[in-house]
C-alpha cells in the first residue's frame, strides 16, 4: 500500500485495514453524537481543493451534491477474496 498511518510514532496501517477494526468503527460511527461530529469534520474536506473520498456513504450522506460520484460494487464473496489478500 501506498499510504501510511502512523499514530505516537507507530505504523497502524495494518491495523486500520482488519475487519474487525472496520466493524469496530461502523459501531462506533453508527452514535448520533459521533455520527454528527465526524459529518461536520468531514464536509470541512469539501472546500477547494476538495478530495476523493472512499466508503459507504460519502456520495449519498456526507457528499450529497458531489460534482462526480462512482459508486462501485462486488459480491459478497468478491469481497471476501480482496479481504483474504
Amino acid at each position: 500500500d501506498l499510504v501510511k498511518v502512523v499514530l505516537e510514532g507507530e505504523d497502524v496501517s495494518g491495523e486500520l485495514r482488519k475487519e474487525e477494526t472496520g466493524m469496530a468503527a461502523s459501531k462506533v460511527a453508527a452514535l448520533p453524537r459521533v455520527r454528527e461530529a465526524l459529518l461536520r469534520r468531514q464536509r470541512a474536506f469539501e472546500a477547494a481543493p476538495g478530495l476523493v473520498a472512499d466508503g459507504r456513504d460519502m456520495g449519498t450522506i456526507v457528499f450529497p451534491s458531489a460534482q462526480a460520484k462512482i459508486f462501485l460494487d462486488a459480491s459478497a464473496e468478491e469481497r471476501a477474496n480482496r479481504r483474504l489478500k
